[in-house]
């Protein structure tokens, strides 16, 4: 059985706490681990990657210092998008992000900011495919 691993990165801690709870409460990852900073995370993600776990990823763009277009350009060379999924967590409603992001073979999906359940129920469907495979 492969472990699997949910990442939450976002400079706002209210809402990394919120959505860990969300996350929780529907069955996606027991324990989501979260970041304020994208290359804590990154730094996290370079000490424990491993090709057969499965590394989920909700990552916010807008962030200060390292923003979420700098983790993916600093992930694609090192992470394998067949066990590195990455959602994209936004506010941004801005087309050129949308299009942007589809440019990441790792990026499975763009999800505009508020997160509700179905957006979770969204992503768990995702990362089950992947666990499938």
């Amino acid at each position: 059985m492969r472990n699997t691993h949910t990442i939450l990165i976002d400079d706002d801690h209210i809402l990394l706490f919120m959505l860990s709870k969300l996350i929780i409460k529907n069955g996606l990852h027991p324990a989501p681990m979260t970041f304020e900073s994208a290359q804590d995370a990154l730094d996290y993600l370079y000490e424990n990657y491993n090709q057969t776990d499965i590394f989920t990823i909700l990552l916010d763009i807008n962030m200060p210092e390292v923003d979420g277009w700098d983790f993916l350009d600093k992930a694609k060379d090192v992470f394998d998008e067949s066990n590195f999924l990455v959602f994209i967590v936004s506010s941004s409603i801005n087309k050129f992000d949308k299009l942007k992001a589809e440019t990441y073979p790792m990026v499975v999906s763009y999800l505009e900011k508020p997160i509700f359940e179905d957006k979770i129920q969204l992503i768990k469907e995702k990362v089950n495919e992947k666990m499938a495979m």
